[in-house]
């Protein structure tokens, strides 16, 4: 059984903006607060719960104009309470969605990427915040995309899916040969383009779902879509890993980082 909660606040919610302004998106934070032990190295509860508080805190205070609706979906079937008051003290411009539902039930084995979408899928089938138009990004809910409101304004006026792929060795999934990848912290896509190309996918593959399988999808869709592979900008992100237990803003994080913003904008072919 699902913990639904829906919070719709102030006038600002859906509005068409002048000017020519782009609409505001939603932002789906995927979240798994309690994780089996063996799963992650960053696996207590109590300092999960406090990152996801910490980055529900920032995406509640980015300006409506960007976002408008932000829905949070946790996969270990978690007592949302905390989070519900936590919202209903700090909202006054979006509109909030908070569910928690019994998805991790798999095996460990099967990865991040079997979770994450199985998870999105169940969020977006319960979700009534998100129509089929509707384009939002997909953020690791523990993360905070220090420069999100930088990267909406960044990206394609229109698109199907926005994300960011990799394919230069060594980096990111440690292979020397056949490294691609598609990186799951954040990407956008509309829900219409979210049904076509990664609705149902865990299932199909389901302990080979990967970030490789994923890749695949995005570079070679079924059918003819407006797909960006490459985000215009590099994200900034703030927040500890919960594989490794390593902040992004430390050390080889921020130096791959540093790395990445530099290709990006001076050899945008190189896909670090």
């Amino acid at each position: 059984m699902a913990f639904v909660l829906t919070k719709i606040v102030g006038k600002n919610y859906r509005r068409q903006l002048s000017s020519g302004k782009r609409s505001p998106a939603g932002v789906f934070l995927t979240a798994t607060i309690a994780p089996p032990p063996s799963a992650v190295t960053r696996n207590d509860p109590e300092i999960r719960l406090k990152d996801y508080l910490a980055a529900l805190e920032f995406y509640l205070s980015l300006p409506a104009e960007d976002v408008d609706r932000l829905l949070f979906v946790d996969n270990s079937n978690f007592d949302l309470s905390p989070l519900a008051r936590f919202v209903d003290d700090r909202v006054t411009d979006k509109a909030v969605e908070l569910i928690s539902f019994n998805g991790n039930d798999h095996p460990v084995g099967y990865g991040k990427a079997y979770g994450e979408f199985r998870l999105m899928d169940f969020g977006i089938e319960q979700s009534q915040l998100l129509a089929e138009e509707d384009v939002f990004w997909k953020i690791t809910g523990r993360l905070k995309f220090a420069n999100l409101p930088e990267m909406i304004a960044a990206a394609p006026r229109h698109y199907d899916v926005l994300c960011d792929l990799h394919n230069f060795p060594i980096i990111g999934t440690g292979k020397i040969f056949a490294n691609r990848w598609m990186d799951l912290r954040a990407f956008s896509c509309s829900v219409k383009a979210y049904r076509i190309l990664f609705a149902g996918k865990y299932q199909r593959f389901g302990p080979r779902m990967n970030q490789d399988i994923l890749y695949d999808i995005v570079m070679y869709p079924s059918t003819s879509m407006d797909i960006q592979p490459r985000f215009p900008i590099q994200p900034i992100i703030d927040g500890v890993s919960g594989r490794h237990d390593r902040h992004y803003h430390r050390r080889f994080q921020q130096l791959k980082t540093t790395i990445r913003a530099g290709t990006r904008k001076f050899i945008p072919r190189f896909w670090v």
